[in-house]
């Protein structure tokens, strides 16, 4: 039978609600964040017990015995729902510990009345302040790439040199921000939109499998749908809904929104281990490059970067790919430790 509390005491002699309360976790966080979606009419009760948990932590000389340290509680939460004092006296209770805990109390008391006002309409989180959020941020150096799950179970993929923060705990809605480049394995909650705020693009899906690319250093951020439908809304206003094989590309420059197709491999091979160019500048070939294999480009002033590149590669390495595109374009290439200087070919 699932666990059906009727005011904040329940919660208080859960022991998996305190586990989670003081030491949370990825199978703590999914356990309770599900239930707060089985039970929207009581998601302020569990977040009023929960800042009690968090507030109401005495010194460790002045514990109490298990029946006394209840009773307060109950006295704390009958206090606040029915604006009936505090008893002046416990039975059990030294004149010392008292004052401790009744200091405690009487904040816990304040910060419930405070919290009435935030909590409401069973939408936990709604009007939490800044203070009381933990915000998880993972990053992906350059040469790397690294997969994790998100507090609601979906996967995400960050491709190099990539950044994201989310919240330890995804409460009501499911909001990530990212810098860089990262894959999107979605599980599905129809009452929980989740939402990837990237510079001046958002984009908003139910559960489905979708990439984007939004570094902040270059013109064009861009969004490729795997499986199932996303939105896509920029800054501006203007929006697209795009279905699988479909993308959508924005200017920064610009601030234009297009909805285009898209090659699999150069938008989400990277996952697979797979560099794709398809007709693109030499100098996003470089940006590229210099992610993937975490070096840096030297190109002296005299060289012109105008043209463009094709090519594919799966599994190479720098100098395979550099070699690669030695045959097809004008340059040269020579690697010296994470530097890689560019000359001009000598077709001689």
């Amino acid at each position: 039978m699932g666990f059906d509390p009727q005011h904040e005491s329940d919660f208080l002699k859960n022991p998996f609600f305190t586990k989670w309360v003081h030491s949370p976790n990825e199978h703590t966080d999914r356990y309770w964040m599900e239930w707060c979606r089985n039970n929207p009419g009581k998601t302020d009760m569990l977040q009023s017990a929960k800042n009690i948990l968090l507030s109401f932590r005495p010194k460790e000389e002045h514990v109490m015995d298990a029946q006394d340290s209840q009773r307060i509680l109950d006295q704390l939460i009958l206090a606040n729902h029915r604006n009936m004092p505090l008893p002046k006296k416990h039975h059990k209770v030294s004149k010392r510990r008292f004052l401790v805990w009744g200091t405690s109390i009487a904040a816990s008391i304040l910060l419930l009345g405070v919290l009435k006002g935030l909590f409401n309409q069973g939408n936990v989180g709604e009007g939490i302040t800044g203070s009381e959020i933990t915000w998880v941020t993972k990053s992906v150096p350059r040469g790397m790439k690294k997969a994790f799950l998100l507090p609601d179970g979906s996967r995400v993929t960050l491709n190099a040199d990539s950044e994201i923060r989310y919240p330890s705990t995804f409460m009501g809605s499911r909001e990530v921000e990212l810098k860089g480049q990262a894959f999107f394995e979605v599980k599905k909650d129809k009452t929980s939109p989740f939402i990837v705020k990237s510079g001046e693009v958002e984009t908003k899906v139910l559960g489905t499998s979708f990439g984007v690319r939004a570094y902040p250093d270059q013109r064009y951020f861009q969004v490729a749908v795997a499986t199932g439908l996303v939105e896509v809304v920029a800054v501006q206003g203007s929006k697209f809904q795009i279905s699988p094989n479909e993308a959508a590309k924005y200017d920064r420059t610009s601030g234009s929104l297009t909805e285009t197709d898209f090659d699999y491999d150069a938008m989400l091979g990277w996952k697979e281990k797979v560099l794709k160019f398809k007709n693109i500048p030499i100098s996003e070939v470089f940006d590229i490059l210099s992610r993937w294999y975490d070096v840096q480009f030297v190109v002296p002033e005299e060289i012109s970067l105008d043209g463009r590149y094709s090519g594919r590669f799966h599994s190479q390495t720098l100098s395979n790919v550099l070699i690669g595109m030695r045959y097809s374009s004008e340059f040269d290439f020579t690697i010296r430790d994470k530097m890689v200087y560019v000359s001009k070919k000598n077709n001689q």
